[in-house]
């Protein structure tokens, strides 16, 4: 087990976590986790954790009352990625800075755990991480050199990352991982979270433009609005007023975030409701599936689902009900960018 220490203070001691007394509690609970909570005079630190036989995931959330540095050890190696769901944090690891913003991704090898980052006073940070076997690694047959070069390095006795800069993880990464947690013991749904975060990674990318950590926040702020909000009326104006940006700026900062423009990003959470719909209301019309998700007719929604899904909406209403549920966001991504 992992020792975390805060550097003025010393080893932070965890509890089990209960939620009727729990001053921190996450937006849902994993389930089947092991839930521990530190109550502290500088802050309140949570993390839950479900281990499997290939992967373990942590998901966390950091509430200092001061500005104050954890550190984090284990005698054991890591191998994994960490996710940041909310803030901005600075890392140092194995010696190596590692400055990660909301919604970027790191993946790494480390022969032992050794890292420490800075959190701020007032902040409320939430993090993901899972750590993976590299059994499950090489199950996954993925054909990337730099992945591929990866591997080989791996294991040799000195830390190792895919790519040392952390890259923006997508609209799919973050739904995949939210599944995941929602739902931890399918091992392919894991199996498929990896090969996401791996290709976010290693997909060859543009020259991009630094984003302050306000117009990141401000971002995100819209990916909500649309995720709540997709069935109603929406306008561009309304997105980037509401990012502070201008249009052709907002427009590309989305894309560079999220690697959706944000009418497909818009296209990607209606086409998602219905198929969540159609899965959970399997005798529902697709006339009135398509008017709850704001789709103005059956024709938009059919041209639009057949376009992005390789497939008709009655096909994919047949497929075998796991597939339907399970799989929903696998293809999104590859098929929706243009």
């Amino acid at each position: 087990m992992f020792t975390i220490s805060a550097l003025t203070y010393g080893t932070l001691h965890f509890a089990e976590h209960d939620p009727q007394m729990a001053v921190i509690r996450p937006d849902y609970y994993i389930p089947g986790s092991n839930a521990f909570e530190s109550a502290n005079t500088f802050g309140r630190f949570f993390f839950q954790q479900v281990e499997q036989k290939h992967f373990t995931i942590w998901k966390s959330l950091y509430a200092p009352q001061e500005d104050v540095t954890l550190r984090v050890r284990e005698s054991s190696s890591w191998l994994g990625f960490r996710l940041l769901l909310k803030k901005h944090i600075r890392h140092m690891v194995s010696g190596q800075v590692i400055s990660m913003m909301q919604g970027q991704v790191n993946f790494a090898y480390t022969p032992v755990i050794d890292s420490e980052f800075r959190l701020r006073n007032g902040e409320l940070y939430e993090v993901f991480d899972m750590q993976v076997t590299p059994a499950l690694l090489k199950k996954l047959k993925i054909k990337d050199k730099q992945f591929e070069l990866f591997l080989e390095r791996m294991g040799a006795g000195t830390p190792e990352w895919i790519i040392l800069k952390p890259a923006w993880s997508n609209v799919v990464v973050l739904d995949a991982v939210d599944y995941l947690a929602k739902d931890p013991y399918k091992a392919g749904v894991a199996e498929e979270v990896v090969r996401q975060v791996i290709a976010a990674l290693t997909r060859k990318r543009g020259a991009e433009r630094n984003i302050t950590e306000q117009q990141l926040e401000n971002l995100y702020a819209v990916r909500e609005e649309i995720k709540a909000q997709f069935a109603g009326k929406m306008h561009l104006q309304q997105w980037a007023t509401k990012a502070q940006m201008n249009i052709t700026y907002f427009k590309e900062m989305f894309k560079q975030v999220f690697e959706l423009t944000p009418y497909h990003y818009l296209l990607y959470e209606r086409l998602k409701a219905v198929k969540a719909m159609m899965t959970r209301e399997p005798d529902l019309s697709l006339a009135e599936a398509a008017r709850r998700c704001g789709f103005t007719s059956y024709n938009n929604l059919r041209r639009a689902f057949n376009t992005k899904e390789n497939i008709t909406l009655t096909q994919w209403r047949n497929l075998p009900r796991f597939l339907s549920a399970a799989f929903a966001w696998e293809t999104a991504l590859e098929n929706m960018i243009s």
